[in-house]
């Protein structure tokens, strides 16, 4: 659903992107999201978490603010990636229309 999402869906047209494109480095439980240079990976994690309890992990090292890491375990049902996906495009959508505060 995740890269789906980014390749054919709302996070792509919001101009997220994968770390990588060659699917043998792509895991199937873990993705890298890079963030579009508008935006700032802390910010959406923040926000995620504060308004809708849901918990992603931010860039690190050279990467922080640049990317978000978003898992999907086993434990995790398809619906709930659904629904982080469009928290993630609504969180978006509101950072985008307001001031740049989350």
């Amino acid at each position: 659903a995740i890269t789906s999402s980014v390749h054919d869906g709302a996070l792509g047209e919001l101009g997220f992107g994968m770390l990588t494109q060659d699917e043998r480095l792509m895991s199937p439980t873990a993705h890298v999201l890079t963030v579009p240079d508008d935006l700032s990976g802390s910010d959406i994690v923040r926000g995620l978490r504060e308004r809708h309890s849901i918990l992603l992990s931010p860039g690190y090292g050279d990467f922080q603010g640049r990317e978000v890491r978003v898992c999907s375990y086993s434990a995790i049902a398809p619906g709930e990636v659904r629904e982080a996906i469009d928290a993630m495009v609504a969180l978006v959508k509101v950072m985008r229309s307001g001031p740049k505060t989350v």
